[in-house]
């Protein structure tokens, strides 16, 4: 499909599109779940979780949920977090 040509996992593709269809029948519950869903794809896959979360706000603006819409875009404009083994060690103190 389209999002696998663009590098997205099939997870990220199910997540996205079961979000789109949601958000059209219960706007709140729907955004709720994808804020989750985007925080666990993240590591992932971060851009089809940025994706998720404009998702998110978009929708949640238009259905009249402004802290919903506002907690996506806080979290649109967060870092992205680091995959995993790449974190760096804190330097360890002499003795």
């Amino acid at each position: 499909d389209a999002l696998a040509r663009r590098g997205h996992s099939a997870a990220a593709g199910r997540a996205l599109v079961a979000a789109g269809a949601a958000c059209a029948e219960r706007p709140l519950l729907a955004g709720r779940v994808a804020l989750a869903r985007a925080t666990a794809l993240a590591r992932a896959d971060a851009e089809a979780a940025r994706r998720l979360l404009r998702l998110t706000a978009t929708r949640a603006a238009r259905a009249g949920y402004a802290a919903l819409a506002s907690e996506a875009r806080r979290r649109l404009s967060q870092p992205a977090a680091p995959s995993h083994g790449t974190a760096r060690e804190e330097p360890r103190k002499a003795q």
